[in-house]
């Protein structure tokens, strides 16, 4: 399809805003900004704490899947007592509500630890997973991105209301 439309340059003050919101808020920052956006057009009123749970559940498991699948943390976690996954999975599920504010806290820590698990590893493709796993192949960097952002979105999408 072509058009004969010229197209306009965007003004300075609307390329600064973008600029300043990728920046300050990063990756998950826009994921945020787009789900709170979201259900604001869809309900007319600020998302309340099921509406922001049921997001951040989705990040956060997406996530947990991105961790299984490459380096195997979760079962890992579970073997060494690092991180109680299944108390924030449970969270998610409405075991938890004390939990509010442990939650986000343990989410923050994990997009930590996984950020520093990215950096870490970054250009090693010849890693291997542990004994008896695939190695890690090409896609786990990408996929390790993809999960500390998720947490980190999920975490701030939580942040968002109180419970």
């Amino acid at each position: 399809m072509t058009t004969t439309k010229t197209h306009e340059k965007l003004g300075d003050l609307y390329r600064e805003s973008l600029c300043q919101d990728a920046y300050y808020k990063g990756a998950a920052g826009t994921i945020v900004d787009a789900v709170l956006g979201s259900f604001a057009w869809l309900a007319a009123t600020n998302p309340d704490l099921n509406t922001c749970r049921e997001a951040a559940s989705k990040l956060t498991r997406d996530a947990m899947g991105f961790m299984e699948r490459t380096i195997g943390l979760i079962h890992d976690d579970w073997l060494s007592n690092k991180c109680d996954w299944a108390r924030i999975d449970g969270y998610f599920y409405n075991e938890g509500n004390n939990d509010h504010e442990w939650v986000i806290e343990q989410l923050n820590e994990q997009q930590e630890r996984v950020w520093k698990i990215y950096f870490d590893y970054a250009g090693r493709p010849d890693l291997t997973a542990g004994e008896g796993r695939e190695r890690l192949g090409i896609r786990w960097h990408h996929d390790l991105a993809l999960a500390a952002t998720f947490l980190e979105a999920a975490a701030m999408l939580l942040s968002e209301v109180k419970a």
